[in-house]
């Protein structure tokens, strides 16, 4: 899955793994992470991500293969394909709820001017 990432993207997708991987220490996550994204470092991912944009194949594999090779054997396969799907799906609801409310206000504004 290939999915375009920011800086601001990426600290939501650190929020949804702390959520879903609890008893991994924050330091092997964020590594893991940068893994599965591509990057070689997380630094190197912050340093990229601060430039400009990008748009990046979710690994999992890469993600799960770094955790595992530092002592977390029990990590389950497919954890950091959740959390992207999760960050964009509530991406999605509150793009929907804010277009949802323009709309409603639109019509109130209508329906003020017919009275």
């Amino acid at each position: 899955m290939k999915v375009q990432f920011s800086l601001t993207d990426i600290e939501h997708l650190k929020g949804e793994l702390t959520r879903l991987l609890p008893a991994i220490k924050s330091s092997h996550r964020v590594e893991a992470m940068a893994r599965g994204l591509g990057w070689k470092t997380n630094a190197a991912l912050r340093a990229e991500l601060a430039r400009q944009e990008q748009q990046r194949n979710v690994d999992d594999q890469a993600f799960t293969t770094y955790l595992r090779h530092h002592g977390f054997v029990e990590t389950k396969p497919g954890a950091l394909d959740d959390a992207v799907v999760r960050c964009r799906l509530i991406e999605r609801e509150a793009i929907r709820a804010v277009s949802g409310l323009l709309i409603s206000a639109r019509v109130f504004r209508g329906a003020r001017k017919m009275t």
